[in-house]
C-alpha cells in the first residue's frame, strides 16, 4: 500500500471565518516569500505526491479554479507532473466555484474549470462524477461538429464561456 501526504490548503489560505468565500489580493513578493514558500519545499524538497487545493481565491480567481497556481507555478515552475503527482480540491472547493465565488454560473462549468485548471480529484468524489459524463458528452459533440478530419483525443473539457447549461 502506498501513502502521501497533502499539504493544504494551496494557497493563500489564512482564515477559517468566511473561508468559502474569501478572496486574497497579495503583491507578488508576499505570495512569493510567504505564502508559496512552505508548499514549494514541500514540492521541491520532500517530494509530496498530492496538493490540496483551497476554498479561498486568489486574485479573483478561486484557488481550484487558478490556472497560474495550480499550473503555472505547481506543475511547470515546480515540476510537480509526475504520473504520480495529483492535486485535490478540499471538501466542496470546487462547489464553492460556483456558489460563493460566484466564478461560474452552474455547478458544472465549476467541475468544468477545476479540471481545466488542473485539479485531478476532489474530497467529496461524487461532484466531478456526478456532471463527468454530460460535460464529455457535451464536447464529443462539440468536438465532432467542429471539425470532421480532427479525431484526435480532447486535452481539456470545455470552458464555461463555450458550455451553455
Amino acid at each position: 500500500m502506498l501513502t502521501t501526504s497533502f499539504p493544504r490548503h494551496y494557497a493563500v489560505y489564512d482564515l477559517e471565518t468566511g473561508r468559502y468565500g474569501n478572496d486574497y489580493n497579495p503583491d507578488q513578493q508576499d505570495l512569493a516569500d510567504y505564502y508559496l514558500t512552505s508548499f514549494k519545499a514541500c514540492v521541491r524538497d520532500a517530494h509530496v505526491g498530492s496538493i490540496m487545493c483551497s476554498y479561498n481565491a486568489v486574485d479573483g480567481v478561486p484557488s481550484c479554479a487558478n490556472k497560474y497556481l495550480l499550473q503555472d507555478i505547481l506543475r511547470d515552475h515546480w515540476n510537480f507532473n509526475s504520473p504520480a503527482d495529483y492535486i485535490v480540491s478540499d471538501c466542496g472547493a470546487v462547489t464553492d466555484i460556483w456558489q460563493y465565488h460566484n466564478y461560474t454560473n452552474t455547478e458544472a462549468d465549476a467541475a468544468a474549470v477545476a479540471l481545466n485548471a488542473g485539479v485531478d480529484n476532489e474530497v467529496r468524489l461524487f461532484f466531478f462524477y456526478q456532471h463527468l459524463s454530460s460535460l464529455l458528452t457535451r464536447y464529443s459533440a462539440e468536438t465532432a461538429s467542429s471539425s470532421s478530419t480532427n479525431r484526435s483525443r480532447p486535452t481539456q473539457l470545455p470552458s464555461p464561456q463555450s458550455t451553455k447549461l
